[in-house]
């Protein structure tokens, strides 16, 4: 009987990796599932339950709920606001519900708010009340007090929405007009984590803006971009927007 030859590629599966280290270090590298093994045509039981637990954590994460005092441990003097969504269900199934203020928002608005700041801080939301919660208190009390070292004027109250979406930053420029509108959004939950955040920098929004006009500074958290490191460069994204390009996106001459 002949001999039965070797393939002559590598099978990580049926043999395990030529080296393991490597392997181990690109795991450590990606919060994503790598190398996570299997049984049979299926994932093993630990990978599995593991799945399980990180699908339970984005799930609440989306239903997560804004609580009623975080004006006041947010660090900056606040409002909050509301959209025309009437709760977290209807702010999922109906989006537009959460580019506009509901009229007692509107009222608020106008009445806190003075028009034309040159900054604008806005807080959403968005798919994890939850990342919101954990980490903007940690990003604008710290924010704030840099661009003031820089001579800017900041003269609202930040204005929070509930059920809101990054869309409500056209509302608010066509209210107040402000020169930047810096809008803090929670991004949508994975598997990998569900308290991430993003802020979007735009200059002067109308209701004519597209996310084309937008500067996005995204995957803010402890395993992303770091809370601190966030602040010195939306710091000088900010300054840049305003006193050096005077817009943000993509501007076609």
């Amino acid at each position: 009987m002949a001999e039965r030859k070797k393939p002559l590629i590598h099978d990580p599966l049926r043999t395990g990796p030529k080296d393991p280290t490597v392997v181990e270090a690109v795991k450590k590298a990606t919060p994503a599932r790598v190398a996570i093994g299997r049984a049979g045509p299926c994932f093993s039981t630990k990978a599995l339950i593991k799945l399980w637990e990180d699908t339970a954590v984005a799930k609440d994460a989306i239903w997560s709920e804004l609580s009623d005092d975080f004006p006041e441990k947010i660090g900056v003097p606040a409002i909050m606001t509301k959209s025309t969504a009437k709760d977290k269900m209807d702010y999922i199934l109906f989006p537009d519900k959460g580019k506009k203020f509901d009229d007692e928002s509107l009222k608020l608005v106008k009445e806190k708010c003075k028009e034309y700041p040159e900054i604008q801080f806005v807080v959403c939301d968005g798919l994890s009340a939850y990342g919101i919660e954990k980490y903007v208190p940690q990003i604008l009390p710290k924010l704030v007090e840099k661009l003031k070292e820089k001579g800017f004027d900041i003269p609202n109250p930040t204005i929070i929405v509930r059920y809101g979406r990054l869309g409500i930053t056209e509302c608010i420029g066509e209210l107040l007009h402000p020169t930047l509108c810096v809008t803090f959004v929670a991004d949508r939950p994975g598997f990998a984590f569900a308290e991430s955040i993003s802020a979007f920098l735009t200059y002067k929004p109308t209701k004519d803006t597209r996310d084309a006009n937008r500067d996005a500074y995204c995957n803010i958290w402890e395993k992303g971009t770091k809370p601190e490191e966030a602040v010195d460069v939306l710091a000088k994204m900010i300054e840049e927007a305003i006193r050096v390009k005077k817009y943000t996106g993509v501007k076609v001459e």
